[in-house]
This record gives C-alpha cells, sequence and structure tokens, in this order.
C-alpha cells in the first residue's frame, strides 16, 4: 500500500512539471516584455520553458526582443496566426510578413499567418516581405 502512494506521488509529481501551452486570456494578461495588456486576438506570442514557465507577449516581435536578451532553451515556440485569431501555433509552422502597410502592436508591422497562400495575398495587396521562422529570427538578431 505504502509503494503504491509513494509510485502515484512521484507520477503526479512528473506530471505536474510538464510544459503546456497556456491560451492568451485577451484584455487580462500583460505582455513579459513590455509590460502591455495582451488585447489584440489577431496578435500575439508565448514561450514555455522546459520545466514549464509561461511567458506572454502581446505581439511576435515583443517575443523576439525577449528571447534576444534572455537566452534559454524553451519546450514551445508559439504565435497567433493573423488568419487564426486567439489560437496559439507553433511558430515553425507559420509565414510571417513585415509590411509597412499592416501595423502590428508594438510597430516592427510583423503579422504571422498559418496558410502561406494567404500570407502571399495579403502582401500582393500590402506590400512588405515574407518570412519563415528562421529568417525571421536572423532579422531580428541583427537589429
Amino acid at each position: 500500500m505504502h509503494l503504491k502512494l509513494s509510485m502515484s506521488l512521484v507520477l503526479f509529481l512528473v506530471m505536474a512539471c510538464q510544459p503546456e501551452v497556456e491560451q492568451i486570456q485577451y484584455g487580462k494578461d500583460a505582455c513579459v516584455y513590455c509590460k502591455m495588456t495582451i488585447s489584440d486576438r489577431r496578435y500575439g506570442a508565448e514561450l514555455v520553458t522546459q520545466k514549464g514557465k509561461v511567458y506572454k507577449f502581446d505581439a511576435i516581435e515583443c517575443m523576439l526582443d525577449y528571447m534576444k536578451e534572455n537566452e534559454a532553451n524553451y519546450a514551445y515556440y508559439m504565435a497567433i496566426a493573423y488568419d487564426h485569431p486567439g489560437s496559439l501555433q507553433s511558430v515553425d509552422s507559420l509565414t510571417y510578413l513585415i509590411s509597412p502597410n499592416m501595423p502590428s502592436p508594438m510597430g516592427a508591422f510583423l503579422t504571422a499567418f498559418s496558410i502561406p497562400s494567404i500570407a502571399q495575398e495579403f502582401q500582393e495587396d500590402h506590400g512588405g516581405e515574407l518570412y519563415g521562422w528562421s529568417a525571421l529570427q536572423r532579422k531580428f538578431e541583427t537589429q
């Protein structure tokens, strides 16, 4: 009986330490980088550490700036796609548009899209450059 209780406790502790993505609570959560309230459901981002600490951002540019200043290995790198408001997705699965004709919350004119063809349509209508996640990170590292 005592061994069964100990195994249950170990299993509970292991499960409790698993990193998990948390949905952004728009109008309530604040950006860890700029401290602004996260309010636009078309934008936002999140980092989750290996130990499960969650960092929420009102814009992808805030997350990228935070990553430059706080190097770490994260379990999850997530962002909101303009074409799927309020839904966090892996940053690797998104296409990014930087267009001077599409303002983003912190002024980098950076918008993520979950469907590449939609990103291309926005680029055709608004101008700008398209990026994948790795290319976007390189661009922000040099700024």
